[in-house]
């Protein structure tokens, strides 16, 4: 089958397995956390022939390609005599991007990447001297860091062409394995999954976000968007820190839409005394008392159902020191798009009162909510320095653990710690 074109496919990962898997899986991981979906034969390839099933990945439509080059690539000859030259084919269309991941360093230098032998390994025949000039990157000399954001904006440059006028859209997943698919969004950000068992996101998987997260807002500032649309389902500390990435104070709308509804969120200037009662809905507030400490505590509980058990009552208890005051918010009707962005508003300014109170701008977030609210609060809660705290119950004992904390306006990524460590700049 012929290789294809697709501004919208993913990227084609090419390398010699029995040494090149760990490098090729590295890719993967950057690609994800830059907003790039990925085709990897470790999580995409089927039982069944090989050649044929590598034929029809490439056919089905790629956005770009990364030839892995490790010691023994030379011996494999699916990459050699299959995906090289179909890669290449694809890289006469201006809008495909092809780059070399190198990983031999040089005989007389070990800090520097032997960029001749890259072309030596996957065309020892000189079949194809256009390798020459593919840009190159390498983990030994620290340039890998700076190809999966390259490959995401050449993507999105693709994409944006065809579309100017059109939102801009991302897409995030973090409770389910990446795989490639056909995504027509701009940006589709990829996370491992929790481990089996567990539902925390690894410390790992925080740090690629706050990554992507850092650098979203200059890609908002280049794109320069009439709106933007955030589609997927996360984790909901994941979904605030996404909203803490595109405040509202950027002044652009934001859509949050899943299968069932969108949600934008609802203007500053609505009394919502008048509204909430109109449309027959309201958060309830209750305090759980205080202690000692500078933070205040919030339970954004508006789920249309009880939790289980009162997980965020036995926290409160166990960390007094750390609180001047610990609030529930609560609701139990399941929420509609006219009026889950009311009740979110009104989360928004309770907080903001309670926080006034007691003259902090530290708050323990705890959200048990529908995923579009938890968006919304991440956009509308700037200023606040938000800790934000996950539901665990793979132990006996159900409780919530740190996951990290948010600050919009801070300059770089609005997520400045990860699971209490400092983050990466």
């Amino acid at each position: 089958m012929t290789a294809t074109v697709d501004a919208a496919g993913p990227a084609f990962i090419s390398h010699r397995s029995d040494d090149g898997t760990a490098v090729a899986l590295d890719v993967a991981r950057r690609f994800r956390s830059s907003g790039l979906p990925v085709w990897l034969d470790v999580d995409d390839l089927p039982p069944g022939d090989i050649a044929g099933r590598l034929d029809e990945a490439l056919g089905a439509g790629l956005a770009g390609g990364v030839l892995v080059v490790t010691p023994n690539v030379a011996k494999s000859m699916v990459v050699r005599e299959q995906e090289v030259p179909q890669l290449l084919a694809l890289a006469r269309d201006p809008t495909f991007t092809l780059a070399i991941v190198n990983e031999i360093a040089r005989s007389t230098d070990p800090t520097a990447v032997d960029r001749a032998k890259a072309k030596e390994l996957l065309d020892p025949n000189d079949h194809h001297p256009e390798l020459a000039g593919i840009k190159q990157y390498s983990s030994i000399d620290g340039s890998l860091d700076k190809l999966g954001p390259w490959f995401a904006r050449r993507r999105l440059e693709a994409l944006r062409s065809s579309r100017p006028s059109d939102p801009l859209s991302i897409d995030i997943q973090t409770r389910v394995a990446a795989a490639a698919y056909r995504s027509q969004a701009d940006l589709v950000f990829r996370s491992a999954p929790p481990p089996d068992g567990q539902r925390v996101l690894a410390p790992l998987v925080w740090t690629d976000l706050q990554r992507f997260l850092g650098w979203l807002p200059s890609i908002v500032a280049n794109v320069a968007p009439p709106a933007i649309v955030v589609t997927g389902g996360s984790h909901l500390s994941a979904a605030v820190a996404l909203g803490a990435a595109l405040p509202e104070t950027v002044g652009i709308q934001v859509a949050v839409a899943t299968k069932d509804a969108t949600w934008r969120l609802a203007g500053r200037d609505l009394n919502l005394r008048d509204r909430l009662p109109f449309v027959g809905i309201a958060p309830r507030t209750r305090r759980l008392g205080g202690g000692s400490g500078p933070a205040l505590a919030v339970f954004v509980d508006v789920a249309h159902s009880d939790g289980p058990v009162d997980t965020f009552g036995a926290w409160v208890r166990d960390n007094k020191g750390l609180l001047a005051r610990a609030i529930v918010i609560s609701q139990r009707r399941r929420l509609e798009p006219d009026t889950g962005p009311l009740i979110t508003r009104a989360i928004v300014q309770r907080i903001r009162r309670e926080a006034r109170a007691v003259d902090t701008r530290d708050v323990l977030l705890f959200v048990r909510a529908p995923w579009q609210l938890a968006v919304l609060l991440g956009m509308s809660l700037n200023t606040l320095t938000l800790r934000l705290f996950e539901w665990e119950d793979s132990t006996a004992s159900p409780s919530y653990v740190p996951a990290a904390v948010v600050r919009s306006g801070a300059g770089g990524s609005p997520v400045i710690e990860v699971a209490g460590t400092p983050a990466v700049p």
